[in-house]
């Protein structure tokens, strides 16, 4: 984790670190009234920086209940970072806040927003977030067209009493939110 901000698409980003499969990525996104959104990513090991235009959404703007649906479209902007040069490319994006669901991961036992996100053209990746209050992203299964698929889980954690304590803290604030939302909208 990382508590440090960048500068992306001329937008101040908040940095969060991930360690993964053996490799290091940086993560820049910005939580607001447009949702939460990436504004880019560094694949450390690979040395290529992403950046995204319009940055894309992580988690809906405003009421993101269970059935909220957002479409976009974006311009991806690879730069290899040893002077291979840069590639662009479009991709459509569909996001959808699935509902709540008791997830397993070797950190605990949690209740968790389940939001889905498809990738159109050219690589068609598909991923599943479970989000916890508090705690952030806890599970991450990913498939990209061609049949690669992988799982990331949250291996410990400690509760996070503020979003800025912890790498995708700032999901969590969302994810408890949601949460509320559907408890207001039982009684």
């Amino acid at each position: 984790m990382l508590s440090d901000v960048r500068i992306v698409n001329g937008v101040e980003a908040r940095i969060v670190e991930e360690n993964a499969r053996g490799s290091v990525t940086h993560y820049y996104y910005t939580v607001g009234a447009d949702g939460v959104r990436v504004h880019g990513i560094l694949r450390v090991p690979f040395f290529v920086s992403y950046t995204y235009d319009p940055p894309y959404a992580l988690l809906p703007p405003g009421d993101f209940s269970v059935g909220t649906q957002l479409a976009e479209e974006s311009t991806e902007t690879a730069e290899h970072l040893l002077g291979l040069g840069s590639e662009q490319q479009s991709f459509s994006s569909q996001l959808d806040v699935v509902g709540f669901e008791t997830v397993t991961v070797p950190a605990g036992t949690f209740s968790a927003l389940v939001v889905e996100q498809r990738r159109g053209e050219p690589d068609g990746t598909s991923t599943t977030s479970w989000l916890v209050e508090g705690l952030g992203l806890v599970k991450r299964e990913t498939e990209i067209g061609d049949g690669i698929s992988w799982v990331d889980e949250l291996t410990s954690a400690t509760l996070l009493p503020e979003p800025g304590g912890g790498a995708w803290a700032a999901l969590a604030v969302l994810a408890g939110m949601a949460a509320r939302r559907r408890e207001r909208t039982r009684h």
